[in-house]
């Protein structure tokens, strides 16, 4: 390879080696590499490096300038120490991975998902702003900072989560064993607990717009903010809504043992309200485009909107 390359290209090839990499080289990308079990040295300009999806065991130490590293769907069991200029790290999808290195104070982006981290996850920098940890049978999570925007931890063996920082805008723990959950920040407008053991819930930030929480033991809901446009508490043990927020567009509350609805926003797109205990129904906006309320004790409908065709 001349001296002169700065970028490298080779995914999707057969290769099953490297030469020496030029001196002056700053992006390597060679995924989807399947026969090519390990890398040369790197050089100290490279800031760039995608090894992902190929048959990768080990990594060569990574240099200084380094800034992004994406080694997701390999074979590696280990990684070597993270340079302090790193921002983003994929790792996800490694199944001999088990622990990951210190995490560079420089670090914003880690996705771990569908890994095998029985043993936890390392501290969290401070200047962290995206987790995603999914599926990578995790039993807890380290102390949240509160750089922190977006948190995804679903599906995984936690039955907590520590205080969550004041940045936060995205939470979604669904499909774990949570018992009780933290004070939700004001910042969040995605939070999605789906298919916990939660059998009540903190109070809702007035910046929440989307809002999951099917699947638990609640037989109350808390307040909603009237910025939430998207409500999915099906399948609980709710006897009553509170008051709907005048934003709701969809609105999911089956498979509880509700016995009457509080009344219907004017902006309500979509009511799913089956295998409840209604006998009625509430005044039905115009808004409302799809509606389903069977397997209720309802004897007579209220007057159908013009965009419903009963």
């Amino acid at each position: 390879l001349p001296n002169s390359l700065t970028y490298l290209n080779c995914q999707y090839n057969s290769i099953t080696s490297l030469p020496t990499l030029p001196t002056l080289l700053d992006t390597l990308i060679c995924s989807s590499s399947y026969y090519l079990p390990s890398l040369p040295a790197l050089p100290n300009s490279l800031i760039y490096l995608d090894c992902n999806n190929s048959s990768l065991n080990n990594l060569p130490s990574l240099p200084n300038s380094l800034t992004y590293l994406n080694c997701s769907f390999t074979s590696l069991n280990n990684l070597p120490a993270l340079p302090n200029s790193l921002i983003y790290l994929n790792c996800s999808a490694d199944y001999s991975l088990h622990i990951l290195p210190a995490l560079p104070n420089s670090l914003q982006l880690l996705y771990c998902r569908d890994g095998n981290f029985t043993s936890g996850l390392p501290p969290l920098p401070n200047s962290l702003q995206t987790l995603v940890c999914y599926h990578s049978q995790l039993t807890a999570l380290p102390s949240i900072p509160n750089s922190l925007i977006y948190l995804d931890c679903n599906t995984n063996y936690l039955t907590s989560l520590p205080s969550l920082g004041s940045s936060l805008q995205t939470l979604i723990c669904s499909s774990n064993s949570i018992t009780t959950l933290p004070a939700l920040p004001n910042s969040v407008t995605f939070f999605d607990c789906s298919s916990n053991s939660l059998i009540s819930l903190p109070l809702l930030g007035s910046s929440l717009q989307t809002f999951a929480c099917s699947s638990n033991s609640l037989t109350t809901l808390p307040a909603l903010p009237n910025s939430v446009t998207y409500l999915d508490c099906s399948s609980n043990s709710l006897t009553s809504l509170p008051t709907l927020p005048n934003s709701l567009i969809r609105l999911y509350c089956s498979s509880n043992s509700l016995t009457s609805l509080p009344n219907l926003p004017d902006s309500l797109s979509c009511l799913n309200c089956g295998n409840n205990s209604l006998t009625s129904l509430p005044f039905l906006p115009n808004s409302l485009h799809e509606l389903y309320c069977q397997n209720n004790y309802i004897s007579c409908f209220p007057t159908f909107p013009s965009s419903i065709q009963p």
